[in-house]
């Protein structure tokens, strides 16, 4: 099976890498500039660097790895082939933005690493152990679960009603990880220490983190002030964020309100630690809560 890829950038790049060092054949690569397709040809045998035409006309399976807004384009913009596989690498789309291709008799799907890939070196280094959500009808499916075991990958279905919302789960774990990361980092800054200072010593609190999540699921790991039930606590952080990093109380703000929706509590069972006291107290922060966040936005809106 002839393999091309559409898009050489981060995921495109590692995955023709990763695809290639496991034994499938990488016949042809095709970007936004010949350049950008030579250079990761020239690391793969047996492949050329080629016009996406070219691509489809010569390999089996076809993984476009273009931003979301440019699959659809290229799938309409190429003439396919009976038979052959045409995949995306959305998270957030559906095999459906593929659906033109059905009119050549090409079988669409997605296959969308649930991993963070900042470069192409990330991507090869991080594919392997991940999850990947695919979305394609048999004979095709087959092949892309074979492709994802022989990768170290997990993978599983993921239909097109459930990738929204699959989509936004990475989004929320990922992505925002990152801006509270870079939140602490501020925070960091704002007493004194450098960026570099801050990330040594809040990375390994991140890997910890993630460390009691495997271990202890996603509610016995969580500790803190709210966890606790430690309203004080929380009120005096956020009086800390406010004069130190005033722009880093609003997500301060939004988390603790996200954590006490959803019931992430000690104060309704603590072997009653917890009295009257400290539901008013929980009370009148969840209230303070709200009113910055609404004045926050409210602000946003008018400046």
């Amino acid at each position: 099976m002839n393999i091309g890829v559409i898009g050489p950038g981060r995921v495109g790049s590692g995955l023709a890498r990763l695809l290639a060092d496991r034994g499938y054949v990488v016949r042809a690569i095709a970007g936004r500039t010949p350049a950008q397709a030579e250079s990761l040809a020239a690391v793969l045998s047996e492949c050329e660097a080629a016009g996406p035409q070219r691509v489809a006309d010569t390999c089996d399976l076809v993984f476009i790895t273009t931003p979301d807004s440019g699959i659809p384009a290229i799938a309409s913009a190429n003439t396919w082939r009976p038979g052959q596989g045409v995949v995306h690498c959305s998270g957030a789309l559906s095999a459906a933005a593929l659906a033109v291709v059905t009119q050549h008799g090409a079988v669409p799907g997605a296959f969308h690493p649930l991993q963070t890939l900042p470069d192409a070196q990330a991507a090869f280094a991080n594919l392997p152990g991940s999850f990947i959500g695919i979305e394609a009808e048999e004979p095709l499916l087959t092949q892309l679960k074979e492709i994802a075991t022989s990768l170290e990958c997990t993978w599983g279905y993921v239909p097109a009603v459930a990738r929204p919302a699959y989509h936004a789960a990475a989004v929320l774990v990922s992505n925002y990880t990152v801006a509270l990361a870079h939140a602490g980092v501020e925070l960091w800054q704002a007493i004194g220490k450098s960026e570099q200072e801050g990330l040594e010593a809040l990375v390994p609190l991140l890997q910890g983190t993630v460390h009691n999540l495997r271990r202890l699921g996603s509610e016995d790991a969580l500790t803190g002030p709210i966890a606790r039930g430690d309203w004080a606590t929380v009120q005096r952080n956020l009086t800390a964020i406010r004069e130190a990093a005033p722009q880093q109380a609003f997500p301060y703000a939004a988390m603790a309100l996200a954590m006490i929706y959803n019931n992430l509590v000690a104060i309704d069972d603590n072997d009653g630690a917890f009295d009257k006291d400290c539901a008013a107290d929980k009370a009148a922060l969840e209230r303070e809560l709200r009113s910055l966040l609404s004045a926050t936005l409210k602000n946003r809106g008018t400046s």
